[in-house]
């Protein structure tokens, strides 16, 4: 794999461009898109690198595309005005450059997306307050898709309070919904000082409630993702709660039983259990001139996988 977010670059006047400083490696296969406003976005044939021929010659054909219009609605066929209408072209896997356009509706509820790349794509509509809703769609150059209506239905709320076992709230910590298969919406936000959140814009049904923060700890930062499982839209007073008060110490010897000064100590929370573990929890750090001891704080409760490593030994 090669890092291609800077492989890019500008046509000259007369349209032409050159691209350097690929990698190859053994034999390499990559496209090149090119986009321009009044103008589809694009891309060429594919394209085959090796070290026998490390340069080739292409060319990029930037169509007018096609238009797609239609209305936001919401469940009484009244209008949405100010939805967000995002146009997404599956035509450029692996892509860096951006593949969508973004518009507006209008206060009739209508808009048009101009420009958009032939072939296969989707399309979504989103507004605050509101389930988020999309469909596949196939675009051809030149013809326009009309009466592509998208009706919004008012979205639910999971709303309560990340805290600590002792009930202190966890200010900061990022909350987000993720949905069952087949649940329309999701949600991220921040808990307050209070610990309190709320997720909106959620369809009908379950999604899993994560939440993800780091506490300064005597050793340093530490990160710490919860999770609450099958959480249904429309909770109200859920309480996340996070175990961060136990600690781990313990000795590192030889085969001599003499300790060891220096090593680095990695600890992994067990993901196989059944049913799973409610986190995940990762510690990685050196230890010098650590006389065999180590200790580790503010760790949740559960099943790890322990690993020390040090220099001259197995």
């Amino acid at each position: 794999r090669i890092n291609v977010s800077n492989l890019k670059t500008k046509t000259d006047a007369s349209g032409y461009f050159k691209i350097w400083g690929i990698e190859v490696g053994e034999q390499l296969q990559l496209y090149a898109s090119a986009q321009k406003a009044g103008l589809a976005k694009a891309h060429s044939d594919l394209i085959q690198l090796s070290p026998e021929k490390p340069f080739a010659t292409t060319q990029v054909v930037l169509p007018l595309g096609g238009s797609v219009t239609g209305k936001v609605l919401d469940p009484k066929n009244l209008p949405i005005a100010g939805a967000e209408v995002r146009f997404r072209s599956k035509e450029f896997p692996k892509d860096p450059s951006g593949s969508e356009i973004k518009v507006y509706t209008a206060a009739d509820g209508s808009y048009l997306v101009e420009h958009c790349t032939p072939g296969r794509a989707e399309i979504e509509a989103s507004k605050s307050g509101y389930v988020s809703e999309g469909r596949g769609l196939t675009i051809t150059d030149g013809k326009r898709l009309e009466n592509i209506n998208i009706r919004l239905t008012p979205g639910l709320r999971i709303s309560g309070r990340v805290i600590t076992l002792e009930g202190k709230p966890i200010a900061g910590a990022r909350v987000r919904a993720e949905p069952h298969k087949y649940v329309r919406g999701r949600d991220e936000t921040l808990t307050n000082k209070n610990g309190d959140f709320t997720l909106t814009n959620l369809g009908s049904g379950l999604f899993d409630v994560r939440t993800n923060f780091t506490l300064k700890t005597p050793d340093g930062e530490q990160g710490y993702e919860f999770f609450v499982r099958d959480v249904k839209a429309g909770t109200q007073g859920l309480e996340i709660e996070c175990d961060v008060n136990n600690s781990a110490v313990g000795s590192v010897e030889d085969e001599d039983k003499k300790p060891v000064n220096n090593f680095r100590l990695t600890l992994r929370s067990r993901t196989d259990m059944r049913p799973a573990q409610d986190f995940v929890f990762n510690f990685d750090r050196s230890l010098t001139d650590a006389r065999g001891f180590f200790r580790i704080l503010n760790i949740p409760r559960g099943l790890y996988t322990l690993t020390v490593i040090a220099d001259g030994y197995e």
